[in-house]
């Protein structure tokens, strides 16, 4: 059936509108007790994306064929999802919710990043900024250019320096050993 003067099809349960569709401060998608409403988007009858609210675990499904985009005052990219699951922030990103997180076994923290077996943090608490991870058999890391420069081991807890250390005097208690070379001038 076809509405005359208006682009409406109705065929079965179906409708179809042809232009615009706009409603007064809500539109409602009422599905069964159980469904998972959603809406559809195509061009060319290929669906490109769609919005789902997924009755299974409780979640809403924003799904699309390329990239998704979040934007704020107008036109200004404030998110982008890529189609590899990458994420673009276009500004600063916060973390956390202010409290106090100390290191423990699990790799508890205001940020964390899971590894194959094991997972890193970066936890704040009330004595200092940790960053760590929870596996005995990995090194920790730090590095410029691709080098590392400065190695703490998984296991034993010693420290590997690449570079020159230099210090005007050397203060405090000394356990273990230094070894040290001295260039000629």
């Amino acid at each position: 059936v076809t509405l005359a003067d208006a682009p409406i099809t109705v065929s079965g349960n179906n409708t179809t509108f042809a232009g615009i569709v706009n409603g007064t401060d809500i539109i409602t998608i009422n599905s069964v007790a159980a469904g998972n409403p959603y809406l559809d988007f195509k061009q060319g009858g290929t669906q490109r994306a769609y919005l789902q609210y997924a009755d299974t675990g409780d979640n809403l499904v924003l799904q699309s064929d390329g990239q998704t985009t979040f934007r704020t005052g107008g036109e200004i990219d404030a998110l982008n999802l890529d189609s590899s699951q990458n994420a673009t922030f276009a500004g600063n990103v916060g973390l956390g919710d202010a409290s106090n997180i100390s290191m423990t076994a699990g790799s508890a923290g205001q940020l964390q990043v899971l590894g194959s077996g094991y997972t890193g943090a970066i936890a704040l608490d009330g004595d200092a900024m940790h960053i760590y991870h929870n596996s005995s058999s990995r090194d920790l890391i730090l590095g410029t250019n691709e080098t590392a420069r400065l190695t703490i081991s998984g296991g034993s807890g010693n420290t590997a320096i690449t570079g020159t250390v230099t210090a005007p005097t050397f203060s405090g208690d000394l356990n273990g050993t230094i070894n040290t070379a001295t260039t000629g001038a």
